[in-house]
């Protein structure tokens, strides 16, 4: 039960699966005789023994026969729910529609939400009253049944779950539903959901820093990061620099296709030109850098024999640039837990075509088209440093875009990092 209903619970069990049938129909004329038949596939797994009990008991008083989750803004499949580190609360909740069945003489009284992983990580909702606000609020109500919408994410109390290093990589959530029957005293009804993708703050692992205009700014932050990634960052962070986005809270989209499992990560630039205070001041100071380099050319295109210092001193650094940007690169790409990685394709302006920076990182030469002498000229810049297409492609001929000019984007391979 990996995938389909009812799946594994944290204690490794699927838990009571309860299901009410009417019988009346066959007590009309009197008593009944009622067989249960219960069977089990064993697959061949043998970390556990299956083991099947069945039985059958009056109907019970109060019943939570569904729980369905809310939706998002998010490129996801709704399933991933951020755990605040302690202390903090989530920006925005989310919640679950309990569809509850109940005699006629039960009165609901109150709800209780457990957050779960390896057991019981916290109460997030502890034992409200119906209703509640907006934190146990009611849909609809009859005499029998009641729909009630019920938050599971982190607001009152605030979090006690420690999260760093993340203690799970699924979540589960436990409802209790509590009443009083007017004639056998009180009565409770229990679900759990599993299958929730967990989504943890970075703060902890990111000892290089953050940057970027949006950093903590988004409404919930966008540094929540699967465990498979905080695991990642903790043993790999040498390998990049500050980060950005990893991913929104629950995996929302905060303008981005992707960022919405927490498995990829916006890095800044592997060269920093001096005084660059952004992504996008690196970038285009890398763009001014290349175009005061051609001071190295005659208006023919042949090299100078002695160029202004400022010539010289930009086509060092653009070369430094490269080889910084082709280490980097070839050092993540060695990897087998990255899978893609997206960076800057170089816009056109100031007489470079668009692509100019895939050319420049990828050939080691720019070519560009100015006027001299009254006559449009096209010169190219040979850096010098031959062509490159990284150790093994992971960074792809159509992985360079406008949206990567200012930041380089890692994304890794959930599977390989065990998520």
């Amino acid at each position: 039960q990996l995938t389909q209903a009812p799946t594994w619970l944290p204690n490794s069990t699927t838990g009571d699966i309860k299901q009410t049938v009417d019988i009346s129909g066959l007590t009309q004329n009197g008593d009944t005789t009622l067989q249960l038949l219960a069977s089990a596939m064993n697959v061949g797994d043998g970390a556990l023994p299956t083991i099947v009990s069945a039985g059958i008991q009056s109907a019970e008083k109060l019943t939570i026969d569904d729980a369905t989750p809310d939706t998002i803004t998010a490129n996801n499949d709704g399933t991933f729910y951020s755990v605040p580190s302690p202390g903090e609360t989530n920006t925005l909740q989310r919640y679950f529609t309990l569809t509850v069945n109940k005699s006629e003489t039960v009165t609901l009284t109150n709800v209780s939400v457990t957050l779960q992983g390896p057991g019981d990580l916290m109460n997030v909702v502890n034992q409200l009253p119906v209703p509640s606000g907006t934190d146990v609020s009611i849909v609809n109500q009859t005499a029998t049944s009641a729909q009630l919408k019920v938050r599971v994410t982190v607001r009152d109390p605030a979090s006690s779950v420690n999260g760093s290093p993340p203690p799970t990589k699924l979540l589960a959530y436990k409802f209790r539903v509590e009443g009083t029957d007017s004639q056998s005293g009180n009565t409770s009804g229990e679900k759990t959901v599993t299958g929730r993708h967990a989504l943890w703050r970075s703060a902890a692992v990111l000892t290089r820093g953050r940057y970027g205009s949006r950093t903590n700014q988004s409404p919930g932050g966008d540094d929540w990061a699967a465990r498979g990634t905080y695991n990642w960052l903790l043993n790999n962070i040498s390998l990049i620099n500050e980060v950005d986005d990893i991913s929104g809270e629950h995996g929302r989209n905060i303008g981005h296709t992707e960022h919405q499992y927490g498995t990829d990560i916006d890095t800044y630039h592997f060269y920093r030109f001096p005084g660059a205070i952004s992504g996008t001041d690196n970038y285009n100071k890398l763009l001014n850098t290349v175009i005061t380099a051609f001071g190295t050319l005659n208006p023919d295109g042949t090299k100078k024999t002695n160029p202004s210092v400022a010539s010289s001193e930009a086509l060092s650094a653009v070369q430094a640039f490269v080889s910084a940007t082709r280490n980097g690169i070839d050092h993540l790409e060695a990897l087998n837990t990255v899978s893609r990685m997206f960076y800057m394709i170089g816009s056109a302006g100031s007489g470079l075509p668009n692509g100019w920076a895939k050319s420049l990182l990828t050939t080691g030469k720019v070519s560009r088209t100015e006027t001299i002498n009254s006559a449009q000229v096209t010169r190219t810049i040979d850096f010098g440093l031959g062509n490159w297409s990284g150790s093994n492609g992971k960074l792809c001929s159509n992985c360079f875009n406008v949206v990567h000019n200012n930041h380089i984007h890692v994304r890794l391979d959930r599977t390989a990092i065990g998520e």
